[in-house]
């Protein structure tokens, strides 16, 4: 019996490498498309991110960022430049921390004194069951009982009422506040051909109480703004007549300037 022929192995295939260079070609080729297309995003998007950043540390913007490479923060008495992104021409000023702080309590004394002064000499004519003071985040704020403005259902000051305001708004108009006259009402409903609701009622108090401000005591309209509540942000409950009272009134918010 003839042997058998021992199989022919085949030749080494010398041609395998050229896939594993293929695989590394086509990761390299998607590897620069892929920085290709970062390259290429939108300015303006870059920019707003990093406006945004800037802004969330405290920046401050005054105009544009200019295209001259270098950006610069004003800390007070020098000027830092930074090398980095291209820059629009503009100045960015940062304000130091410490210079907040200082104005925000000077100011904060100024208006704390006059607020106490004011208390006082309410207190001296035995005003104070109808007007209340109270500290909150709003700011320093003076509270007066409807009555002691208004006649029921009207929005006519009475003048018991403009000599109130004539008192405060002495102490107030020279200092650095913004002047914020909010009118309340309880929750009974209000049915006039002048006011159709507390919505009406309500704002139209507050507007004649800035007015008074403004024409007759001389503080600067500029300070004043005056919106109405209704009975939308009640201090008690509404459900006593003694409640009620107690929710009918016009609030004069001082709201210190720090800047």
């Amino acid at each position: 019996m003839a042997a058998k022929k021992r199989a022919e192995e085949p030749p080494p295939n010398t041609l395998g490498w050229m896939v594993t260079f293929s695989d590394m070609v086509t990761l390299l080729l998607t590897f620069f498309v892929l920085l290709l297309s970062m390259c290429s995003l939108e300015a303006g998007k870059l920019k707003q991110v990093q406006k945004l950043t800037l802004e969330a540390m405290g920046v401050l913007f005054e105009g544009e960022k200019s295209e001259l490479g270098f950006k610069t923060i004003l800390t007070g008495d020098e000027s830092v430049l930074f090398k980095g992104e291209r820059a629009e021409v503009g100045l960015r000023t940062v304000i130091p921390t410490e210079e907040i702080i200082k104005e925000a309590v000077s100011v904060t004394e100024h208006v704390s004194e006059r607020y106490a002064r004011l208390k006082m000499k309410l207190v001296r004519e035995q005003l104070l069951g109808t007007v209340e003071f109270e500290e909150t985040e709003k700011g320093f704020d003076i509270l007066l009982k409807d009555a002691l403005l208004f006649n029921p259902g009207e929005a006519e000051i009475n003048p018991e009422g403009t000599l109130v305001l004539s008192k405060i708004g002495e102490f107030i108009k020279d200092i650095e506040v913004d002047i914020v006259v909010e009118g309340h009402t309880d929750s009974v409903p209000i049915s006039t051909e002048r006011f159709p609701s507390n919505w009406e009622l309500s704002t139209t108090r507050a507007v004649n109480a800035v007015k008074y401000l403004a024409e007759e005591v001389g503080v600067n309209p500029v300070k004043l703004s005056a919106v109405g509540y209704a009975d939308t942000k009640p201090k008690v409950s509404n459900n006593t007549p003694e409640n009620q009272a107690k929710n009918r009134r016009v609030e004069i918010v001082l709201v210190p300037k720090f800047l």
